[in-house]
């Protein structure tokens, strides 16, 4: 029999019940006879019989060499084991073994492989026919490679270890269920095809850095499986002394060439497919540079002075194709006329050698900082301009002294190099006899003219810049008298009166260019006509001669005093303004006489030399038919109207001087009659009287500008509603027609007996006074009727005329109820069914004239308001606080007894939501995670318009909770299996602890954690380790702790009951995970019923000893948690990946020099779950 292997046996009888008749069994060739008894009961735990025979007859029968089939057997078949039962030897029964071949799959790298029944069981064979089922697997073939799971049926599943390729075997045995079985092996061939890294070539300006992105190296690398590729080592041998580089599992990186260099610098890259699949390219980085273009320069500076240009200086007209920043490496100052000093930014200061003039150059190296350089000359030119000296020219009177201030003789001198300049001598030959000069070097002088000396002197001076050049030029002084000017002059005087004038008089207008004091030296007067008195200073007086008119002159001589004259004429107008005779207007009244007084006509006539005006003639064709003026000298005249005459009547007028002067006007008089002005009148009568005017009546206020007494004339009482007796002294008397009220007119003609009339209109109100009515208030309780007697609504209302009022009509818009009135003023008013409150309604009185008056009467249903009351209640944190009716009106009143209704006031502040109903019944629901008080207001009403506020206080109260613990398993390196399973075991907290492979993979189902699955070599995710759970991890040997990386690995507890909070305790959370320097990280989620997260916290490592407490709360209860292993990215959340000191993203799972992944993993010791504890009673909740 094989190892495992169960045969399966009759029952050998004999007519001797004590024979050999028990059951038997070998295994590794010690045989025992047991009885059937004990061969049912010495059951192994793995399945196998332990048995043993101790016939020697029976042992030495069984050969422990021969086939483990029964089938094949000669032991039961040969003469000697028959000779040796026989004669109880009873028919066997045979079963043959199942024969299993081997079997051979393929798959891809991560990929795993699924091979639906019979499977394994697909070659092999059972002779007798039976059901095969494969019933025990051997997997350490499989160590490392991945995992298997099978079924009876021969149908498995193979998952590759992340990243294995090759060959992966285990065994199976198949077994007939009669006992019979055998073993056959089957390999997995994992494949994976290489890819292709193809050569890359880069560019990069030298000194610069070469950044190239992702893919960059990867870009052109190629994968028939489609896999991911990442770079995975590089030599860098070719790179040495040449630059430094930064490269990226993703192919991107930076290449930083070394200072100076340009060349080609290559490394050799090998990528990785993440299967074991390599190859290996070379990349080549070409460093180039452009040599920078130097220009000559040229320079200009004075002698004896140093030349500073700032940056860019020499560099300014220097270029560099690549763009590099230039700087002057070097000069050459070989025969240099100077000294030199220069900066790397082109700046420099050159100061010639002392006394030198001309060109020197230098030459200067330019370089780009990366091994260009250009070379250029500078030339510098030290020159100095000679001054130039302008001719000058000054005047002086003679005889005074002519003094120049600085710059003086340099004023108008240049320099073209800016220098200062200064008068360094004079040649004085051209002022011999004719002054003497005093001369100073900043070119100030003065002259002083020899006495009597009058005309041109000059010099000649010589300038210098002080730097040897000079120049020369003349100057010129004029020692000059200028002659006075005199200008004629023109004056006027009336004829017979003397013309006199005060200095200066004649010699207003006359001057001298020199300032001399000017005076009259002579005066020539032959052929005046007049005479003339006259004095040195201007001044004079002539008197023309008697009647003479017209224009005479006289001559006169200027002198001032230097021997300088001028002769001028005085011309004088001997003048008679004519008078100026202006037009007259004058009114009389017809039949009347006007009478005008001096000066009359002359009034308004004027005469410019102001002469006596007289009146010398008139004439008065225009007066012809129409009156007789009588006319005086003086201007006064009178004027009498021929009679019956009314229009206008003009004469002419002349007006004399006395000095033959005349003018001549018109005189108009207007003979008029004004009409009367007639004004309106207004009247006013009460309906149905008479109204009697008494004279003057409607002339009272009519008038005449004449004075003429006035009469009516005659009427129109067109429209009038009314009868008119009118008289002519204007008193009249008027009679409305009955029952007219309003205004009526008629008009009326006056006259002044001289034909002059006029009309007004005479307006009368014919009126009718309102009644006056006042507002009425009356006071009721709601939904009691108010009766009032007469006169009701009219009692303070009145007639200004005593007319006798009535109601007459009501508006009851808005009227709260219905009202029954009554003309005498009495009324009754229902109000509406519970109203309270006031209203209203209007009512119009009559006096029966047509009067009327409007007025308000309001009705007040006074109501008592209802008194409420504050309130308090209490709530659990989470919980909905309902409290049936009245609930809040429970302890609210009315007075009135009104049936009280509520409505919510003033939610301000209030940390929840709250329905509330009219009968005081509400419901209150906190905001997550509030604990604490709360309040709001709320408003209750009588119906009858009364309304109170209170407050209700809400105190939301934490629910208490207990902690419930699972994990924590006993002495983790010598725990059991079932000690282990037993601490991650706990019923009233967790109903069971899955893991997923991939949590994002829908289709992927999560799988119950193998409790008992403990292994200190291999962790796959959720397994036990030491009685911890992993979560995520790494697939090669480089810890203690050998778990799986699966990329998206999660592990959850689903709950038995809401929580509200936890503490998770983690281990082998490291800081610098397997010798690396990234810190490991993770994610905790809680997770509602539905699945959705509730809240979720990332942490990482925080110290060497690996062990982390992670405590998280919520304000909403959580059904699941869920932990994975990785870090944020921004906001994707990267499985396996690890994070910097501070948290942030650090790194993807990676690979080290020898291919080993390392990614973020950890263990989960214990975990503490904050349960609320439901049922406990709220007491003291109204304590302050």
């Amino acid at each position: 029999m094989k190892k495992h292997g169960h045969n399966r046996f009759g029952w050998l009888f004999n007519g001797d019940p004590t024979a050999s008749t028990q059951p038997f069994s070998r295994d590794g060739g010690a045989e025992t006879i047991v009885s059937r008894d004990e061969y049912l009961s010495a059951g192994r735990d793995d399945g196998t019989n332990a048995r043993s025979a101790t016939s020697p007859s029976l042992a030495s029968l069984l050969d422990t060499s021969a086939p483990d089939s029964l089938a094949e057997s000669s032991v039961f078949g040969a003469s000697a084991f028959s000779a040796a039962l026989s004669p109880a030897l009873a028919a066997v029964p045979i079963n043959r073994n199942p024969v299993a071949n081997s079997d051979s799959y393929s798959t891809r790298p991560n990929q795993p492989l699924t091979v639906v029944a019979p499977g394994l069981l697909g070659n092999d064979k059972d002779p007798d026919g039976d059901s095969l089922s494969v019933s025990v697997l051997n997997v350490t073939g499989l160590s490392g490679k991945g995992v298997i799971s099978s079924g009876a049926d021969g149908s498995f599943i193979f998952t590759p270890n992340a990243g294995f390729a090759g060959d992966a075997t285990f065994t199976y045995t198949i077994s007939d269920g009669f006992g019979g079985s055998d073993t056959a092996s089957a390999v997995i061939h994992v494949t994976n095809a290489a890819p292709d890294a193809i050569a890359d070539e880069f560019f990069v300006h030298a000194g610069r850095v070469l950044s190239v992105a992702a893919p960059g190296l990867l870009a052109n690398d190629r994968d028939s499986d489609g896999d991911s590729l990442s770079v995975s080592v590089l030599n860098v041998t070719g790179l040495s002394g040449k630059g430094v580089i930064n490269p990226r599992a993703d192919g991107g990186f930076t290449f930083t060439p070394n200072a100076g260099f340009i060349g080609d610098a290559t490394f050799t890259y090998s990528i990785s497919d993440g299967f074991g699949g390599s190859d290996t390219a070379n990349a080549v980085i070409h460093v180039t540079n452009a040599a920078p273009v130097a220009s000559d320069d040229h320079f200009s500076t004075r002698g004896n002075r140093a030349l500073t240009l700032s940056a860019p200086g020499l560099l300014v007209n220097d270029r560099d194709a690549d763009g590099d920043a230039l700087r002057v490496s070097a000069t050459n100052t070989a025969g240099l006329q100077g000294s030199l000093s220069s900066a790397p930014d082109g700046g420099f200061t050159f100061t010639p050698r002392l006394g030198f003039v001309g060109t020197t150059k230098f030459s200067y190296t330019v370089s780009d900082g990366n091994g260009g350089t250009a070379t250029a000359v500078a030339s510098i030119d030290v020159v100095n301009q000679a001054p130039d000296a302008n001719a000058d020219e000054y005047f002086v009177h003679a005889g005074g002294v002519l003094t120049v201030a600085a710059p003086g003789l340099l004023a108008n001198d240049k320099d073209s190099d800016g220098d200062s300049l200064s008068v360094s001598s004079l040649n004085v030959t051209g002022l011999s006899g004719k002054g003497v000069i005093i001369p100073r070097a900043d070119g100030s002088f003065t002259f002083t003219p020899s006495a009597g000396f009058a005309g041109d002197a000059t010099f000649t001076y010589y300038i210098s810049d002080g730097f040897g050049g000079s120049s020369t030029a003349n100057a010129v002084i004029h020692v000059t008298n200028a002659a006075p000017v005199a200008s004629d002059d023109h004056f006027s005087t009336r004829g017979n009166r003397a013309l006199t004038l005060s200095a200066p008089g004649l010699l207003v207008n006359d001057r001298d260019a020199d300032g001399d004091a000017l005076r009259v030296s002579a005066t020539n007067t032959a052929g005046l006509q007049g005479s003339l008195s006259s004095a040195p200073d201007g001044g004079f007086t002539f008197t023309p001669r008697l009647g003479f008119v017209g224009t005479t002159k006289f001559s006169y001589t200027v002198s001032d005093g230097n021997g300088g004259t001028a002769t001028a004429v005085a011309s004088i107008d001997v003048v008679n303004q004519a008078p100026d005779a202006n037009a007259d207007e004058y009114f009389v009244h017809a039949g009347g006489v006007l009478t005008v007084a001096a000066p009359g006509l002359l009034a308004n006539d004027t005469d410019a030399d102001g002469d006596s005006l007289s009146v010398s003639s008139l004439n008065v064709t225009g007066l012809s038919g129409k009156g007789v003026v009588s006319p005086r000298a003086d201007g006064s005249f009178t004027f009498t109207p021929n009679t019956g005459f009314v229009g206008d009547a003009t004469f002419t007028y002349t007006i004399n001087d006395g000095f033959g002067g005349n003018a001549t006007a018109t005189a108009l008089v207007h003979v008029g009659n004004a009409a009367p002005v007639a004004v309106e009148d207004s009247y006013s009568v009460h309906v149905g009287r008479t109204l009697a005017v008494a004279a003057p009546g409607l002339l009272a206020n009519d008038s005449d500008a004449n004075g003429d007494p006035l009469q009516v004339t005659s009427l129109n009482v067109t429209g009038l509603q009314g009868t008119l007796s009118p008289f002519a002294d204007g008193h009249f008397s008027f009679t409305p027609t009955a029952g007219f009220t309003g205004t009526t007119s008629f008009n009326y003609t006056i006259s002044d007996g001289f034909g002059g009339t006029s009309t007004a209109k005479v307006n009368i109100d014919v009126f009718n006074n309102k009644p006056v009515v006042n507002n009425d208030t009356y006071n009721i309780r709601p939904n009691q009727v108010l009766s009032v007697a007469a006169p009701g609504l009219l009692a303070n209302d009145s007639d200004p005329d005593g007319d006798t009022l009535s109601v007459v009509a009501l508006d009851v818009s808005g009227l709260r109820g219905s009202i029954t009135p009554f003309a005498d003023g009495h009324f009754s008013f229902t109000p509406t069914t519970d109203f309270a409150g006031t209203t209203s309604f209007r009512y119009t009185v009559s006096d029966g004239a047509g009067g009327t008056a409007t007025g308000t009467a309001t009705i007040n249903l006074v109501n008592s308001s209802p008194v409420a009351v504050n309130d308090r209640y209490a709530v659990y944190a989470g919980r909905t606080l309902e409290v049936a009716a009245p609930g809040l009106l429970g302890n609210d009143s009315d007075a009135d007894g009104d049936a009280l209704t509520a409505k919510l006031a003033d939610v301000t502040g209030l940390q929840g939501s709250i329905s509330l109903l009219a009968d005081g019944h509400f419901i209150f629901t906190p905001k997550a995670g509030f604990t604490g008080r709360t309040s709001f207001s709320y408003t209750t009403s009588d119906g009858f318009g009364g309304t109170a506020t209170a407050t209700a206080a809400i105190d939301v109260v934490p629910i208490p909770t207990k902690t419930v613990s699972i994990g924590n398993a006993p002495d983790r390196q010598s725990g059991l299996g079932g000690q282990w399973a037993a601490a991650w075991t706990n019923a009233d907290i967790v109903t069971s602890i899955v893991h997923k492979a991939d949590y994002t993979n829908a289709t992927e189902t999560w799988s119950a954690v193998r409790l008992n699955g403990v292994s200190p070599q291999t962790l796959a995710g959720g397994d036990i380790y030491a009685g911890d759970l992993g979560v995520s991890g790494q697939s090669e040997a480089s810890s203690p702790v050998r778990q799986e990386i699966d990329g998206k690995e999660a592990l959850r507890f689903n709950l038995a009951e809401s929580a509200t909070g936890l503490t998770v305790y983690l281990s082998r959370l490291f800081t610098q995970d397997d010798g690396g320097d990234f810190v490991e990280s993770g994610r905790l989620r809680l997770l509602d019923a539905d699945g959705h997260v509730v809240k979720e916290t990332s942490f990482h490592a925080g110290g060497a000893a690996g062990t982390q407490a992670i405590t998280l709360t919520s304000d909403l209860a959580f059904s699941a948690i869920e932990l994975s292993a990785g870090v944020y990215d921004g906001s994707t959340f990267v499985p396996g990946g690890y994070a910097h000191a501070d948290g942030s993203f650090a790194a993807t799972v990676t690979s080290d020099a020898v291919g080993v992944k390392h990614g973020s993993d950890f263990l989960v010791d214990k975990i503490d779950f904050q349960v609320p504890v439901l049922g406990v009673p709220l007491t003291d909740v109204f304590a302050p």
